[in-house]
């Protein structure tokens, strides 16, 4: 048998021979020591089969003709002659000296089978371990790979968002800056614009000044802020409150030279346009549907002199709105329909001389509405049909002096109306057909010394009505056909003179 067979690709001799070699001596630790073992177990199994062959050749010299030499020179058995094997005795021993040889040589074929069965087994566990100590390797080495390519993913991916990131902080820090810059840019041309329109409103020539006012309206709607908004509409307010000469009137006063008389009314009219189209600009901005709404700004007409104007239908909500110390004079003024509702308005000490102030149907629903120490001195003011629900309506300390001042078919639902301290001089104050269903109406200390204040028609159907500490001593205080269904009417502590029309019962301690 051929060795190379036996031992395939360990022998020393061949390529793969060499190659076990080269990788023992590569490996790491007591691999490389196992080299110098395994020249040596070649090295047995050449000498074994040496051997191996010297005695299968003596076997097969013993089986031919060497059985008879065994025969006499080993076995020491006489051959021929006299004494010696002849014949069938020396056959026999023959075949006995063979017989023994081919055991040996079947022995000795068996030992070397059972060797390379065994060389060939230990080489094929050596392969196997090999070949799983190659997958094992393989293994480690895909995991390696692939742990080295999910930290590169990992990092890859990380590389990723940080770049995002930064152009997103680079886009926003972009953005920021495009806004500022447009803000500032934005607001250097309202300061601009601004500056131009007050100007116009300062200009002496009326025409300009009208340019001035739509300046400024436009530059209210176009307001950044609710601020900026509020600054223009506190200029408008502040050129009404400028000092405003009166009327000259249709003709000359006596001694007035005619040209220049008609210069005054001719000024005169051109100022009152400026001054109404401011008047008619805040009322347009504060009715429902306008396209920009200035509801919620304060509004300052202190001291204004109102000669016209329209505010019907406005609303006056969450703010501050004066009219203190205002005089409406000689024409007419309308509130009719508006709407007070959750904020101040104050008429304190303002003056009605003259002319019509129309509060119509206006609607009442929370806040704070005074007429404190207001004067009625002339002309018509009318709260004809309108609706007290909520809030505060105060006439106290106001003086009704002249003209008409008339509450007919108002209802009085809830809150607060009181003219507590009023004094009623003068003119006619009218409650005829108003309705006090629900809230509190006070004439507490009030004094009525003429004119006349007629309830007549009114209905007292819930809340409460009270003329404590009233004095009665002059005028007309009228409750004829007056409806006392519910609530409470009271004149207690009041003093003077009964009121005509009460049912009886009622007010009797007066005279």
């Amino acid at each position: 048998m051929d060795e190379s067979g036996a031992d395939g690709p360990e022998e020393g001799d061949g390529v793969g021979g060499r190659a076990q070699v080269q990788r023992a001596a590569a490996a790491p630790g007591g691999r490389a020591v196992a080299a110098g073992p395994r020249w040596a177990g070649r090295a047995a199994r050449a000498a074994l089969v040496a051997g191996g062959v010297l005695v299968a050749l003596m076997v097969v010299w013993v089986l031919g003709p060497g059985a008879r030499w065994w025969l006499v020179h080993v076995d020491g058995v006489k051959v021929g002659g006299k004494g010696g094997l002849t014949g069938k005795d020396l056959a026999d021993a023959l075949d006995t000296v063979r017989g023994r040889a081919m055991a040996l040589g079947t022995g000795l074929l068996a030992a070397v089978a059972i060797y390379y069965t065994a060389s060939n087994a230990s080489s094929a566990r050596r392969s196997a371990q090999a070949a799983i100590e190659g997958v094992q390797a393989a293994r480690r080495s895909a995991e390696a790979t692939e742990a080295a390519q999910l930290r590169t993913f990992e990092l890859t991916q990380q590389g990723q968002r940080q770049s995002d990131e930064a152009q997103r902080r680079t886009h926003e820090l972009t953005e920021e800056g495009q806004r500022r810059t447009h803000e500032l840019t934005e607001r250097g041309q309202n300061t601009d614009r601004f500056s131009a329109a007050v100007a116009h409103l300062g200009d002496p020539t009326p025409a300009v000044q009208l340019g001035g006012v739509h300046a400024l309206a436009g530059l209210a709607d176009d307001a950044p802020t609710r601020e900026f908004r509020q600054t223009c509409i506190d200029v408008l307010c502040a050129f009404l409150r400028l000092p405003y000469d009166p009327d000259p009137g249709n003709t000359p006063a006596d001694g007035q030279d005619p040209a220049g008389h008609a210069a005054a009314r001719t000024a005169y009219r051109a100022i009152r346009e400026v001054r109404h189209t401011i008047i008619r600009t805040i009322g347009n901005h504060l009715r429902d549907g306008a396209p920009i709404s200035w509801r919620g700004h304060d509004l300052d007409f202190t001291d204004v002199v109102f000669d016209g104007g329209d505010f019907h239908d406005t609303v006056f909500t969450d703010a501050s709105i004066s009219f203190q110390t205002a005089r409406f004079v000689d024409a007419s003024i309308s509130f009719q329909g508006a709407r007070f509702e959750d904020c101040l308005v104050d008429f304190g000490g303002a003056r009605f001389a003259g002319g019509a102030v129309d509060f119509r149907a206006a609607h009442f629903a929370g806040g704070t509405v005074t007429f404190e120490f207001a004067q009625f001195a002339g002309g018509t003011v009318t709260f004809g049909g309108a609706r007290f629900a909520g809030g505060a309506v105060d006439f106290g300390g106001a003086r009704f002096v002249d003209g008409l001042v008339t509450f007919g078919d108002a209802r009085f639902v809830d809150g607060l109306v009181t003219f507590g301290d009023a004094r009623f001089k003068g003119g006619t104050v009218n409650f005829r057909h108003a309705r006090f269903e629900g809230g509190a109406v006070t004439f507490g200390d009030a004094r009525f010394a003429g004119g006349a204040v007629d309830f007549g028609n009114a209905r007292f159907a819930g809340g409460a009505v009270g003329f404590r500490y009233a004095v009665f001593e002059g005028g007309r205080v009228n409750f004829g056909d007056a409806a006392f269904e519910g609530g409470a009417v009271s004149f207690e502590s009041a003093n003077g003179r009964r009121p005509h029309g009460l049912p009886d019962g009622m007010a009797e301690h007066l005279s």
